[in-house]
């Protein structure tokens, strides 16, 4: 009977173990589209590019676009804006539910120097896997920003424009007009997660250890209770 204590002591801390060793990671699904063939600036004030969560994601972490300022009066002119994230219906052409993230006021480089990626980190926005969201810009000054764009490079969404109502229908254009037939896509980054439990190597060891505890614990009671 002293085996069989010790090996049930063993068992359990094994387990113990177990608890402590495991802990939970993420698992990263990016979607890189960065590529860009030319720049363009919009008159609508409001323009932004629609993402599909990938499937098994279920937080979005981070997201670029990459601007500069469309104006160059003076050598030092910036675009203003704020990025506003939103669930999105591409039935309704428009915008869903409360707002997901609103960020503080971001200024561009200046057209002289190029583009620049703004990147919004620690969104820690819940997803729902091949949902629909848009990420809009909001300008605060008439058609002051350009942004890098592409064609064909990403499939499950696209630039969308409006100078309404974020409610109202969007368009290509500010009046909501569908003039997009080349499937224009905003230059971006985003970055989801989903949380899980994952046991690390020494784990994994652990466990099986535990199994073995468990074997040689089973095959010493039925040998005990056959002795009896």
């Amino acid at each position: 009977m002293i085996e069989v204590r010790e090996v049930s002591r063993i068992f359990f801390l094994a387990m113990a173990l177990l608890a402590v060793f495991s802990l939970s990671a993420n698992a990263a699904f990016i979607i890189d589209n960065s590529s860009y063939e030319t720049n363009q600036g919009f008159a609508p004030d409001k323009f932004g590019q629609t993402i599909v969560a990938p499937q098994g994601s279920t937080t979005l972490d981070s997201l670029s676009f990459f601007l500069r300022a469309s104006r160059e009066v003076t050598p030092n002119d910036v675009g203003s804006f704020t990025i506003h994230i939103f669930a999105w219906s591409d039935l309704d052409k428009s915008v869903v539910g409360p707002s997901l993230f609103d960020s503080a006021l971001e200024t561009t480089n200046p057209a002289r120097l190029g583009y620049r990626e703004h990147r919004f980190d620690n969104l820690n926005i819940s997803v729902e896997p091949f949902g629909k969201y848009i990420a809009y810009i909001d300008q605060v000054e008439f058609a002051s920003v350009f942004t890098l764009t592409n064609r064909g490079t990403y499939s499950d969404g696209r630039f969308w424009a409006t100078d309404r109502a974020i409610t109202d229908t969007w368009g290509l254009d500010g009046d909501g007009a569908e003039r997009n037939p080349e499937g224009r896509s905003m230059s971006f980054i985003a970055e989801f997660s989903t949380t899980e439990v994952v046991p690390e190597p020494a784990s994994v060891a652990i466990w099986t250890i535990g199994a073995l505890c468990m074997g040689f614990l089973a095959s010493r009671k039925k040998k005990l209770f056959a002795i009896a």
